[in-house]
């Protein structure tokens, strides 16, 4: 039976890129985008609302249910690969981790952020980008999606931003990130000093370190692009190397200093050296 991890995290903030360096161990397959947790979420709805559940003795059915969650995620990766241990990614993975917890004991989840400035920053320049391209937010008639600070404030009450913030915020509130068992890993971490970033999750994970090559991250995952919109690039570049904060530039100072005021639950979580 295969070994299941999951990661997790904020659009914009380098879920790929972990993704893929994960993948350059032999022994460790990395999923692009799943659909996983969307079957599994649609299985819950059936076994909830379906008559011929709801008929039979309660607490068996859970049982069962729970064991068809877990050999399901793990019959999945059976069908993709003969690597023995899999990183199942998707954004809402640290919304649901007592759903997952409930058919898979202390699961390890990584939770990858990043400064929302840099995760707007980066929104707003594939934005400018991709102006050739149609998005439906953009309704200059109703006087929306015209300033920075139009599109910003939409991103951040809208998926996929808005929601992956609500999603760690709800996660914090529920005591989910404490106690170590969701592994954080800082986007400004993993692109500075990606060696003693990776060992920390070798460390969590329990697993005998690979030496990765930081200078040949070679892409391994394949995702068509068109899919997920003018936001939605999930191209890798070869060499892990800092990303220099442009969101003064991009957005402005003053809205940047506003983006952490109005989030300042995140910084204090996250990045409690940003006043």
């Amino acid at each position: 039976m295969k070994t299941i991890h999951f990661t997790t995290g904020m659009p914009r903030a380098g879920t790929t890129l972990f993704q893929n360096i994960l993948a350059q161990n032999p022994k460790f397959y990395a999923s692009g985008t799943s659909g996983v947790l969307e079957l599994l979420y649609a299985s819950r709805a059936n076994f909830t609302n379906l008559s011929e559940f709801k008929a039979q003795d309660v607490d068996l059915m859970d049982k069962a249910f729970k064991s068809y969650c877990k050999y399901a995620v793990s019959g999945w990766y059976e069908g993709l690969t003969d690597r023995p241990v899999c990183f199942d990614k998707s954004r809402g993975w640290v919304h649901y981790y007592e759903f997952l917890s409930s058919f898979i004991e202390n699961p390890k989840v990584f939770l990858i952020v990043r400064d929302i400035r840099g995760c707007l920053s980066s929104m707003e320049k594939k934005f400018r980008k991709n102006m050739f391209r149609h998005d439906n937010n953009d309704k200059p008639g109703e006087l929306k999606f015209i300033s920075v600070e139009d599109r910003v404030n939409t991103w951040v009450q809208n998926p996929p931003v808005g929601l992956a913030i609500k999603r760690i915020y709800g996660a914090i509130q529920r005591g989910v990130l404490n106690g170590g068992r969701v592994h954080i890993v800082r986007f400004e971490d993993l692109s500075s000093n990606p060696e003693k970033t990776m060992k920390r999750a070798y460390q969590y994970l329990g697993e005998d370190y690979y030496n990765h090559d930081f200078n040949n991250v070679q892409q391994f995952t394949i995702e068509n692009d068109g899919e997920f919109g003018q936001y939605g690039d999930h191209k890798i570049k070869p060499v892990v190397k800092p990303i220099a904060p442009d969101w003064k530039e991009i957005l402005g100072g003053k809205f940047s200093d506003s983006i952490v005021a109005s989030h300042q639950w995140f910084y204090d979580s996250f990045y409690p050296e940003v006043k």
